[in-house]
């Protein structure tokens, strides 16, 4: 089990007090302690979630030693995600009139939405790289249309050396159901799917369920308040998958970026369960995690983020989250672990995914229900062991003597 640094608890209980004085009180249970955080570190591999921290910093007048330099250049960030924001803005202002002209549905989608809810006090505080919108799929070639028209192009070339190699046109087609575009500073990802959701009900439903809201005299379509949550857990998923999981997270550089991305994401989904409030239909979010089946992926992460970052989520959903078998496996083995254990319960998350993906892409053959059960007996064996050497060794090391005996006995 890996402690956790000053700089990773001071996060931790920077983001889960659900006011300011509770915040306050956080702050100064570190007491000494707080003058170890690792700010040089915070400002290099937490730069998306640091003008949020500093700018709460700043506003609670918390006692926090934070050096000049790390301040300037946190500031530096803040107006460049404010100036960037605003050229953003306007790129989204162009786009919304120029499809509303066409008759073409237009939905914007992550941060393009955010920013005009969540973030429209302060719009320096999110950052937002590139903007993304949700067209159908039937109107996909009318939208490249448009946006050539009006100046922009197709800019894989404009992409890291590393990524031209394997993020082409055809790439995203397959893989992430969105093309880039660039026009200027500004980068655009046109999608038709959200994070491989073949489901056109689902779509339709967001496209019909959609908030419409007047940029620069234009009225406009952003997600409501149940695809807003629902979306913001599935780019963390897929992204955090992408960038972390599957490439393996090796070295103490990968811990901080990857603890740093599950931050923000924590951050940003309490922001928008305190904006939105009682305006979310929870029956209506369930029945969109149902339809488009990805009920381990959002349900592990509402109940991670009910316990790392005391999100604001009602009990009858955190119920809910329980009910698939293995969300509720995920329950079942994380219940002793605290929001402390931060890194153990992301390698729970993971473990059971990665095996309950082996489970279902099995290939197809004679016997593959025996195959099935024993992979799923195999898996539960795995976790029921690492449970057992976490919390009670002498009981791993009985119930390796056990399956040795009926291995023996069987034979292997």
């Amino acid at each position: 089990m890996v402690g956790l640094t000053i700089t990773e608890r001071f996060f931790l209980e920077f983001i889960r007090p659900d006011n300011d004085d509770s915040l306050r009180d956080a702050i100064r249970e570190l007491g000494d302690k707080k003058n170890e955080i690792d700010w040089t570190g915070i400002a290099q591999h937490g730069h998306k979630i640091a003008p949020y921290i500093f700018f709460t910093i700043n506003r609670l007048g918390l006692d926090l030693a934070v050096p000049r330099d790390i301040s300037l250049i946190t500031k530096f960030n803040y107006l460049y995600f404010q100036e960037k924001n605003k050229k953003n803005i306007q790129a989204l202002a162009e786009i919304g009139k120029k499809f509303k002209e066409e008759g073409i549905d237009l939905l914007f989608i992550k941060g393009a939405a955010l920013i005009f809810t969540v973030y429209s006090d302060d719009k320096g505080l999110r950052y937002m790289d590139d903007i993304d919108v949700l067209v159908r799929h039937e109107d996909l070639a009318k939208a490249e249309k448009i946006l050539q028209d009006i100046g922009y192009v197709e800019g894989y070339e404009r992409l890291s050396k590393e990524h031209q190699t394997r993020f082409t046109k055809e790439f995203f087609s397959r893989h992430h159901f969105h093309y880039v575009y660039f026009k200027d500073q500004v980068r655009l990802e046109l999608h038709w799917n959200v994070a491989k959701v073949n489901n056109k009900a689902f779509l339709d439903k967001l496209f019909r369920s959609s908030h419409p809201i007047t940029l620069h005299g234009s009225e406009v379509k952003i997600t409501n308040a149940e695809a807003s949550v629902l979306m913001a857990c599935l780019n963390f998923s897929k992204d955090f998958y992408e960038s972390f999981v599957r490439k393996g997270i090796e070295s103490e550089a990968d811990h901080k970026e990857a603890f740093y991305y599950a931050i923000f994401f924590f951050c940003e989904l309490k922001e928008i369960l305190r904006y939105y409030h009682n305006d979310i239909s929870w029956k209506d979010f369930l029945y969109c995690v149902k339809s488009i089946k990805r009920e381990y992926e959002i349900f592990t992460l509402l109940l991670l983020a009910d316990k790392i970052a005391k999100a604001p989520i009602p009990a009858f959903v955190l119920r809910k989250a329980q009910s698939s078998f293995f969300s509720f496996i995920f329950g079942l083995f994380s219940r002793n672990l605290k929001y402390t254990n931060f890194r153990e319960l992301f390698e729970l998350k993971e473990k059971i995914f990665r095996f309950r993906k082996r489970l279902y892409h099995l290939p197809r053959m004679p016997g593959i229900f025996l195959r099935k059960i024993f992979v799923l007996i195999t898996g539960i064996y795995g976790l029921i062991l690492k449970f057992l050497s976490n919390h009670f060794p002498s009981g791993a090391i009985f119930l390796k003597k056990i399956v040795g005996f009926f291995k023996r006995l069987f034979g292997n």
